[in-house]
């Protein structure tokens, strides 16, 4: 089986390690966690995502910026955004533009973020991505 690579980005450390936690239990997934959007950067062209889950906000970048990026590099990426914040109008013009394929409040339930994912990784084998 095709492992897919899931980043983890997020500014809180806790909540990478919960994530993580969630995810690397799971053969499916590669799982690379980044608490600064400098680490993904670096890591990119050796770990190119297939799905991410990225906070919002975040001390260098907001998250829905290095969505963006990531598309651009990227078009068939999946990828949910979480948020400690509200439903403001940047989100639904962020969903407007197809930057993220779903959006969670924290604190966010684990098994529906777990189930989500494996949606979005299941779109991925079906395209035969993965390394």
């Amino acid at each position: 089986m095709r492992k897919i690579i899931l980043y983890i980005i997020d500014d809180e450390i806790e909540i990478v390690n919960a994530l993580e936690a969630l995810f690397k239990p799971n053969k499916r997934y590669k799982v690379r966690c980044h608490t600064s959007v400098e680490s993904v950067l670096d890591e990119l062209e050796r770990w190119p995502p297939k799905i991410v889950i990225c906070d919002y906000l975040m001390p260098d970048i907001d998250g829905m910026e290095l969505l963006r990026d990531l598309k651009q590099r990227n078009p068939t990426l999946r990828s949910v955004l979480l948020t400690g914040h509200g439903f403001g109008p940047e989100i639904i013009k962020a969903m407007e533009e197809g930057l993220f394929n779903h959006y969670y409040a924290k604190p966010y339930d684990a098994q529906v973020l777990s189930d989500t994912v494996a949606g979005l990784a299941r779109e991925v084998a079906k395209e035969g991505e993965g390394y």
